[in-house]
């Protein structure tokens, strides 16, 4: 553990003392979480402010946006505390009860858990936008990328910085009209959590991303994560039942591709 992490997990283990530690080190967020039990059921987030121009890698931006969601009735954690020690900003919220949908679920339940990641979908982008301050549409989102890849904060997989770009504009020519819904922003099945009993949601986790953006930002994740090899329960069968439950007979590939591209640039 370098000096400075140190400081601050010394910091924070002695303000909650009276809790158990567990490092959570699913994600790829770049900070420091840790399930928190004791007096309450706790999770917290902390790092140092990020290079990265992507809120998603920002624990202030991401307790904006959970005061935000909770105002609107969205089911969030809700924030404990958010401060700043030793330049590290870190995050306490409650813990969401249930069991997110990338585990373990029985043969017979998995279709259930994924319309319930559908509606849950289908419903927040049917909210109203008004008011909203994230702004995650293109005119953020791609020269963010840019920036990201100038100061070397992406994996390009091998590829220089002007062939990532290049590869980038190409997938947006042609993709660039926007449908701009409210987006849970990194829409994957490990962010979704249900309740085991009456397969509903009871809430989504790391809202870094939340704002204003194409539906495709979320859609284009999720059929990604259900299809993906991370999650071999589920097949291109759940794949698309999460869409028709959407109410999509299937993905703009053009579109998807873009969001796809898009997404590696975060």
């Amino acid at each position: 553990m370098d000096p400075d992490r140190a400081l601050v997990d010394k910091h924070l283990r002695d303000r909650y003392r009276d809790y158990q530690w567990r490092e959570v080190t699913v994600g790829h967020s770049g900070s420091v979480v840790a399930h928190l039990t004791g007096p309450a059921d706790l999770h917290l987030k902390y790092g140092p402010d990020p290079l990265h121009p992507d809120p998603g890698y920002d624990i202030g931006a991401e307790y904006d946006r959970l005061r935000w969601m909770a105002a609107q009735g969205l089911p969030v954690p809700e924030v404990v505390e958010c401060d700043v020690f030793d330049g590290h900003t870190y995050l306490v919220a409650t813990t969401v009860s249930g069991r997110d949908a990338a585990s373990p679920w029985p043969a017979h339940e998995r279709m259930r858990v994924i319309d319930a990641v559908a509606d849950f979908a289908r419903d927040l982008h049917a909210l109203s936008t008004t008011g909203c301050p994230f702004d995650r549409s293109l005119r953020v989102t791609v020269p963010n990328a840019r920036v990201a890849v100038a100061l070397g904060q992406v994996d390009l997989d091998g590829a220089g910085p002007q062939q990532a770009l290049t590869e980038l504009d190409a997938a947006l020519r042609g993709n660039d009209t926007e449908d701009l819904v409210l987006t849970h922003g990194d829409y994957c099945l490990p962010n979704v959590l249900l309740d085991p009993e009456t397969l509903t949601v009871t809430g989504v986790v790391d809202v870094g991303r939340f704002g204003l953006a194409d539906r495709y930002t979320d859609l284009t994740t999720m059929a990604g994560s259900i299809d993906g090899p991370l999650n071999p329960q589920y097949t291109r069968e759940h794949t698309d039942r999460f869409l028709w439950r959407y109410g999509l007979a299937r993905l703009d590939e053009a579109k998807a591709g873009f969001y796809g591209v898009l997404r590696r640039f975060m």
